[in-house]
């Protein structure tokens, strides 16, 4: 299937955005010589060159000491196309990958030029919990969680920041929904096994 799936999107290859999926395709694979041969394809084209650049950025953060050079692609890609989200996005998480807080002000200017874009609050969210300043990841969790409401993975990291600052009604609000939809994702379990115990609800803490 995924042969199939990188097969067709070679396929339709056929401009810019088209070879820049392909080389996301391969990014996702670890096929970094292939992706970054692609990305350099979709800057051949002149729709292709912000989404190019934010890619050859992706295959360089990637590398050994790639770091300084995906910044700088990065932001080729913003001198291409300034509302280029996922470059901001991009920014800000290399630079919170190397525990730096520049990162803050890329995923702020993302935020401001474009509030609706879901990932920058999840990578705000996720440096925050991370520094258990928990109360302000929860204030973007909170958000991330509206936008993105089926997303188990970042729902295990608020839950376990909510749990931290004792805020049970938020655990039942935000967690034990999500739980009961998806049954499968059972790192949510010890969360609401905790408010449970804590909340006096002992028996029914056990049964989880």
């Amino acid at each position: 299937a995924a042969e199939g799936s990188l097969a067709d999107v070679l396929a339709d290859a056929t401009n810019g955005p088209g070879w820049a999926l392909v080389g996301n395709a391969y990014l996702q694979r670890g096929l970094l010589k292939q992706a970054l041969k692609a990305f350099n394809t979709a800057l051949t084209f002149p729709d292709g060159k912000a989404s190019a650049l934010n890619g050859m950025g992706l295959v360089s953060v990637r590398r050994f000491e790639g770091f300084d050079e995906g910044i700088r692609y990065f932001k080729k890609a913003l001198d291409e196309d300034p509302d280029y989200m996922e470059a901001y996005a991009n920014l800000a998480q290399a630079y919170f990958d190397r525990d730096m807080t520049t990162g803050t002000r890329y995923a702020q200017e993302a935020i401001d030029r474009d509030p609706t874009y879901s990932r920058t609050y999840r990578i705000f969210g996720n440096w925050y919990e991370k520094n258990e300043e928990d109360k302000k990841a929860v204030e973007y969790y909170r958000k991330y969680a509206k936008m993105e409401p089926g997303d188990t993975d970042t729902a295990v990291r608020f839950g376990y920041a909510l749990g931290r600052l004792q805020d049970f009604r938020g655990i039942q609000d935000h967690i034990e929904p999500l739980l009961r939809t998806h049954p499968e994702a059972y790192e949510l379990l010890p969360v609401v096994a905790y408010k449970d115990y804590r909340s006096g609800r002992f028996n029914r803490s056990r049964e989880l």
